[in-house]
């Protein structure tokens, strides 16, 4: 396993396990508040982001998975960091987090992520899927 950086708190991290290649984004994200942020913070997340996005994208392609924060809070921008990151690393499934309760997986956000990967969700406790090496 490989830590990487975070944008906000802790760390990212990389798995491999036989032919499994697992991502998790921890608080990895182009973390901003477009309705709050001003055009300053805004610049600086997305360069944060994108700078961090690179390491990643440099040292653990190619991705199976990746579970990445979908966070309803960031309203306009719900999303803009996980198509960001299946633009460029193309895992070839993004499993969302950081949805708590509220399930906001609109037909905007499959068919935007849909090119690059396929969104899986699990959206009850005690749903599973099977992943395979």
């Amino acid at each position: 396993m490989t830590a990487f950086g975070s944008t906000d708190e802790g760390v990212s991290f990389h798995l491999r396990k036989g032919n499994l290649s697992l991502f998790h984004a921890g608080d990895l994200n182009n973390w901003h508040w477009q309705e709050e942020s001003t055009a300053q913070e805004i610049a600086k997340a997305e360069v944060d982001y994108l700078r961090e996005l690179r390491v990643v994208t440099l040292h653990a392609l190619p991705l199976d998975v990746a579970f990445f924060p979908i966070d309803p809070r960031m309203k306009t921008d719900i999303h803009k960091g996980a198509l960001q990151f299946v633009q460029q690393a193309r895992p070839t499934r993004i499993i969302p987090m950081h949805f708590g309760q509220f399930f906001p997986f609109t037909d905007k956000i499959r068919e935007d992520l849909a090119p690059y990967s396929t969104l899986t969700y699990l959206s009850n406790p005690g749903d599973s899927i099977e992943l395979k090496d």
